[in-house]
């Protein structure tokens, strides 16, 4: 029975193929398998009709195995049908997004997020401005070593210690270190006005031991916070190229309608072309790389998976949060949808959103290696520099006549 049942999967792979299997099949198949689970477990009346649907002859078994199948396939290509429409609506398209008032709400939580990555950016950039100064400048090391030279000498002390608050500044910027965290600007000058004050308590030749070792790490820890912080400003900037658009106007309300805009805008901005337009008319160019076309079917195999089980998820957690409520003893069934639903559905968007920006980064790069081929395969001639070739693109997207004349290759 499974082995022809085997076989039978395996016609219906090679007719229906891999995309329908992994995007449509799969995750129908995942949510009926938790479904049956949780019809077992929550109503009890339920059980012995879904033990006897497999408990039959091995024929029996075998039509009901059929029909089970049937079923899926049919859910299956509802979904896959489904999942073009599911990620517009993540990108922020009809739906819902129709309710204006939703939509704005929406989108000033957006704008926050981009607000909060702004502040970020000005607070590191304010940061590093400051340590380049005092860093490369040498303006803490001249203050420190003036402390030490210049103060009068009152003898060396037996068992000196750092001060309280000196010392926990230390030990807090050091667990930074270690663990490779952020020091702030404020923390390091704090630190670095306490040894001033301690140096100036003594004189070049009575210095203790502990404040010139304290001394020379100060000024190894300055050079470690200004790396850091522009590591961490880079990374900044390129989460938020990722993330958001450069124009706060073109925020959507959706995380996905952000990368969207992001995709939008790159090529707009560096060639002045439209994606929408260039995407369908450039992947015979692509394609003809076997190399590029495997990584960027992979990417979009992964976001339509990512997308499929977001969506048959939230569904899942909405019908089973309904049916779990409004079934008498089935407190815990609810408390388990209700809790862990939400985080994996959640989970599940996190992970296709970062597919939604594989892909998108994908596109990117088709479009800047396979442009030029594309116009040769439109029979234009290849521009000069930049600004020829934005008008080109330009003119192409509005739908307008280059030439009057083709460029055609010497052999056609």
């Amino acid at each position: 029975m499974f082995s022809a049942l085997n076989q039978l999967i395996a016609s219906f792979k090679g007719l229906l193929g891999r995309e329908f299997l992994l995007a449509g099949f799969l995750p129908v198949t995942i949510a009926s398998i938790l479904s049956a689970g949780m019809a077992y477990w929550c109503w009890p009346d339920k059980r012995e009709p879904l033990a006897r649907l497999f408990a039959l002859d091995a024929a029996s078994t075998a039509v009901n195995w059929i029909s089970v199948l049937f079923v899926l396939l049919l859910a299956a290509f509802l979904l896959w049908g489904l999942n073009s429409w599911f990620q517009r609506t993540l990108e922020g398209h009809g739906g819902i997004w129709s309710l204006d008032r939703f939509r704005r709400k929406m989108e000033s939580v957006q704008q926050n997020e981009w607000m909060a990555f702004e502040a970020s950016l000005r607070e590191f950039e304010q940061d590093i401005i400051e340590l380049r100064q005092v860093d490369r400048g040498s303006i803490w090391i001249d203050e420190l070593r003036k402390a030490r030279n210049e103060s009068p000498s009152q003898g060396r002390q037996s068992g000196y210690r750092l001060p309280k608050t000196a010392q926990a500044a230390f030990e807090k910027i050091n667990a930074a270190r270690d663990s490779r965290e952020i020091v702030r600007w404020e923390d390091l000058e704090g630190l670095k006005t306490a040894l001033v004050e301690e140096l100036e308590k003594h004189g070049p030749d009575d210095i203790p031991a502990v404040l010139d070792t304290a001394q020379t790490e100060f000024n190894e820890l300055t050079t470690y916070a200004l790396e850091k912080l522009e590591s961490e400003l880079g990374r900044l900037w390129s989460d938020k190229r990722r993330r958001f658009p450069g124009d706060a106007a073109a925020l959507g309300p959706t995380r996905f309608a952000n990368v969207a805009a992001v995709h939008r805008e790159y090529a707009r901005e560096r060639y002045g072309l439209d994606v929408e337009w260039v995407w369908p008319r450039i992947l015979k160019n692509v394609r003809a790389d076997k190399d590029v076309v495997e990584i960027l079917q992979a990417a979009r195999t992964r976001l339509e998976i990512a997308v499929a089980m977001t969506f048959v998820l939230t569904v899942f957690v909405l019908f089973w949060s309904i049916a779990t409520f409004a079934t008498a003893g089935a407190l815990i069934p609810f408390v388990v949808v209700a809790l862990a639903g939400p985080l994996a559905v959640r989970m599940l968007y996190s992970v296709a959103l970062e597919s939604y920006q594989a892909f998108s980064e994908m596109v990117r790069a088709s479009i800047d290696l396979y442009r030029f081929d594309l116009l040769k395969a439109l029979h234009i001639r290849l521009p000069a520099d930049a600004g020829a070739e934005r008008t080109i693109w330009q003119a192409l997207s509005r739908g307008e006549s280059l030439a009057e004349e083709y460029e055609h290759p010497k052999d056609a």
